[in-house]
């Protein structure tokens, strides 16, 4: 056997790790801590505004009855009133934190997502401003985000997958009682269509205290998950099947042989581009393959042997 100056067969660059190589993983605790501080303030909101329904219906039945003077019906109509200014005050900033997070998670999940997801990034702030249809498509894309995360981080089916059903009930359920209440506030003759307005009122503002707490724990959960799935991500292996590495120059191994046995075919692989890969007999590291045979050049540790595959 004439050896020759060692030749290192190339290694072909490792993989990616899962995600990284489709975009920028988007840190997403400092937001969902905010949108969590937001959601709290829209349960008080939604608490005060609660309140504010009690005491009308309460004032308006005192005035009934001749119990309460027309100024004291006049500030329980101010504080409905005040509530309902800071309730959508509120709701508009916590949309904006909750949407920026939506999206920002969606991203994430699509970065480590195998597939590719059914609802894109961008239905998760589009959807929310299609009439009608934000009423379901908002819901989609946080399952999405849920099943993604669940699954590619191996954690199982978590304690959200069972809160976003009721969470997604709670917000359209506040959404309808206050549309049927809102469309009321022309239809009242009488005190008790009045005491029934402001009955709907105070239930769509019960459902919105449970709506904020729910997504409190819907965001906080995922948020978590993804921060675990990302971390499972990057402590994964890089496990490499059946690498293929790029060939060396066969001239490199030819002018380094004196003579060359005849060939045996060993149709163990056929159809690859000449080049050096693992040994197939099992004698060797690696073998060249010129193209349509398997040669006699071999190579172990880097030094290029002979080795006849009919030998």
């Amino acid at each position: 056997m004439t050896t020759v100056q060692p030749v290192q067969p190339v290694q072909p660059a490792q993989p990616a790790q899962p995600g990284l190589q489709r975009g920028t993983w988007r840190p997403n605790g400092t937001l969902a801590q905010w949108c969590c501080i937001a959601l709290v303030v829209m349960a008080a909101l939604s608490a005060g505004e609660m309140i504010a329904h009690a005491n009308r219906i309460r004032v308006a039945g005192d005035y009934h009855a001749g119990n309460a003077t027309l100024s004291a019906l006049h500030n329980a109509d101010t504080f409905v009133t005040t509530m309902a200014v800071l309730w959508t005050i509120g709701l508009l900033g916590t949309a904006a934190l909750f949407i920026t997070w939506q999206w920002r998670s969606a991203k994430n999940a699509e970065l480590t997502a195998s597939t590719p997801p059914r609802w894109s990034p961008g239905w998760s702030i589009g959807g929310w401003f299609i009439p009608l249809a934000n009423w379901v498509i908002p819901y989609l894309c946080v399952r999405e985000i849920s099943r993604s995360t669940t699954r590619q981080g191996d954690l199982g089916i978590s304690s959200e997958r069972s809160l976003l059903p009721w969470w997604w009930a709670a917000f359209v359920g506040m959404g309808v009682l206050r549309f049927i209440g809102n469309s009321m506030s022309g239809a009242v003759s009488s005190y008790s269509e009045f005491r029934a307005r402001d009955g709907v009122w105070f239930a769509g503002a019960l459902l919105g205290v449970a709506a904020a707490v729910l997504a409190v724990l819907v965001v906080r959960r995922l948020t978590e998950l993804q921060e675990g799935a990302r971390a499972t991500a990057a402590a994964m292996p890089v496990v490499r099947v059946d690498p293929q590495p790029e060939p060396v120059a066969a001239s490199q191994v030819a002018a380094s042989q004196t003579q060359t046995q005849p060939q045996t075919q060993v149709p163990a692989q056929a159809g690859p581009a000449a080049g050096w890969y693992p040994d197939p007999l099992g004698r060797s590291e690696h073998r060249y393959w010129d193209g349509a045979a398997w040669t006699p050049h071999v190579s172990n540790a880097g030094v290029v042997g002979h080795d006849s595959p009919g030998g």
